[in-house]
């Protein structure tokens, strides 16, 4: 099957659902075509699920994804948020622990990254209130 094919088939069975009951094999279809759209498109989509007033607060989202996730890619997701933030923006008692595991590295390390913890990642995201998306 096509990609159009199988992109009107998922979206046969998505319309119509609602986002507090998404059909139960959403994330199974997601994984299934994500990789086969083009990036942009992905890209695009998931800025506006982040920015929709369907969805919980940015912060949470981020949290949650980073809970999910493994090292390498809360790396990733801690530091996008940290370049976003930049050095002014880890300062005090909650973000002061990330500019001390930085100890003057460019970039957190996906050992690090597994030990802090999703609340973090939450007041970090909630500064940025979804600003840091393209």
């Amino acid at each position: 099957m096509g990609f159009i094919n199988e992109i009107g088939s998922l979206l046969q069975r998505y319309s119509g659902a609602s986002a507090a009951a998404p059909p139960a094999n959403a994330e199974q279809d997601f994984r299934q075509v994500a990789p086969q759209a083009p990036q942009a498109s992905v890209a695009s989509g998931l800025r506006h699920a982040f920015r929709s007033n369907e969805t919980p607060p940015f912060g949470n989202m981020v949290s949650q994804l980073f809970g999910q996730s493994n090292g390498e890619q809360r790396a990733g997701i801690l530091n996008h948020l940290l370049g976003a933030a930049g050095p002014a923006g880890l300062g005090g008692p909650v973000l002061g622990g990330l500019a001390a595991m930085l100890q003057g590295r460019a970039a957190i390390t996906p050992e690090q990254a597994q030990q802090v913890s999703p609340d973090v990642v939450q007041h970090l995201a909630k500064m940025h209130n979804g600003r840091i998306l393209p």
